[in-house]
């Protein structure tokens, strides 16, 4: 190896050492994070869901959890997932503990989710904020691991456009070629419709729950 090889080498050495990886985003996914709230409640222990206000862009009316994108002043998601909650509940810290993370999730048309499950000790003192928030409603973990999910699968499949090299790469399909899929889930509670990225977070925590 000659002089600059070795230069060459430390230096990639040294690059590899003194940052963290973080993950390529070239589908201009972001991060974020919510709170799966338990408290208790006349049922039982139960799970906090919250309707978001019609005057969001995003997802107005859906049922969702806490949370929302990573901001920079964020060490970690968790913080996020803490952050949130405290302005969607208008919670203090000391009116709730994360007890822990969740399995996160890839999405395809929004954010790479990490979810954590937290417990509120003073429902009592839930404001919420109005802006981002229509209503809150609970629902007992007894009744929702009863409940048998709709479910469905959809595909994720590709297509090159117009600007793809087929010169170099004739091989290539020009045609959409299938790539992943994944399930979705719905489940029904009185008149309540809960589906999307919370029914795959509340999938993913029942199931931890059935093999306590």
């Amino acid at each position: 190896m000659t002089k600059n090889e070795e230069v060459l080498l430390q230096n990639i050495t040294k690059a590899l050492q003194t940052t963290s990886p973080k993950a390529e985003k070239e589908l201009k996914l972001w991060d974020a994070a919510v709170m799966l709230p338990l408290l208790e409640t006349r049922e039982g222990l139960s799970i906090l869901f919250q309707v978001r206000s019609m005057k969001l862009n995003w997802q107005p009316g859906d049922i969702c959890f806490p949370g929302g994108r990573r901001e920079p002043e964020d060490e970690n998601l968790a913080l996020t997932a803490q952050r949130e909650t405290e302005e969607e509940l208008g919670l203090s810290k000391d009116d709730f503990t994360l007890l822990g993370p969740l399995d996160y999730f890839y999405t395809y048309v929004g954010p790479m989710l990490f979810p954590y499950v937290g417990v509120i000790h003073h429902p009592e003192n839930i404001k919420i904020s109005t802006e981002e928030v229509a209503e809150i409603f609970t629902v007992p973990i007894a009744d929702l691991l009863k409940i048998k999910p709709r479910s469905g699968t959809i595909t994720i499949a590709s297509k090159p456009e117009k600007d793809f090299p087929f010169d170099v790469l004739p091989e290539y399909k020009t045609d959409w070629t299938v790539r992943k899929d994944y399930k979705v889930y719905c489940y029904n509670y009185k008149n309540r419709r809960i589906w999307g990225m919370t029914a795959r977070v509340l999938h993913s925590f029942l199931a931890k729950i059935r093999a306590l």
